[in-house]
């Protein structure tokens, strides 16, 4: 079992006597003089399904218990979570070239929430089908799809006509809009 001195957390006591469910306070009482290191970081095995319960201290000196599932799942959580922050920063990046490229068609393109995930909404100029845009729009929702970069991010898109700001809002979320407008 590892404790952490909080005054200098770089100091690394490590008690090997303290078993697996042996009390809930440090060294459990005893007055045992643990053996410490100084200057070193410690590296602890989590390993799933071999440890019951954790005992975290914060530097600040707050403790709680969690089960080594809860840890083993919020670490996993944590890693998908920057995984997930750099795929979205590529799939924004992929979303503006492709838009970039297609400006003479596109007046306007937002990304929003869906119920999916992230939707790109395209609305084309005019109000007359864009059949080859269209086709565009549903290569790059299915390179998206089919990309091992960005498969944390759910993703769908949407093309429409032009049409009032009223019933394009119909199809974004209510909650915040990225948006790229062209000047005609």
């Amino acid at each position: 079992m590892y404790c952490t001195n909080l005054g200098e957390p770089t100091r690394v006591e490590i008690h090997p006597h303290a078993k697996r469910g042996e009390g809930t306070g440090c060294c459990n009482g005893r007055n045992d003089k643990p053996m410490t290191l100084t200057e070193k970081r410690s590296l602890v095995a989590l390993v799933e399904g071999k440890h019951d319960n954790l005992k975290v201290v914060k530097l600040d000196g707050d403790q709680f218990i969690l089960t080594a599932q809860q840890a083993v799942n919020a670490c996993s959580a944590a890693s998908d979570a920057v995984l997930f922050q750099a795929q979205f920063r590529d799939l924004l990046d992929k979303l503006y070239d492709w838009v970039e490229a297609r400006k003479e068609k596109i007046s306007s393109a937002f990304i929003s929430t869906s119920q999916e995930g992230i939707l790109l909404l395209i609305v084309q100029r005019g109000i007359k089908a864009d059949f080859v845009l269209e086709d565009e729009l549903v290569q790059l929702d299915l390179d998206i799809a089919n990309s091992k970069h960005i498969e944390l991010v759910p993703f769908n898109t949407l093309l429409v006509p032009e049409v009032s700001d009223e019933v394009l809002q119909s199809f974004l979320s209510s909650s915040t809009n990225l948006s790229h407008k062209f000047h005609a």
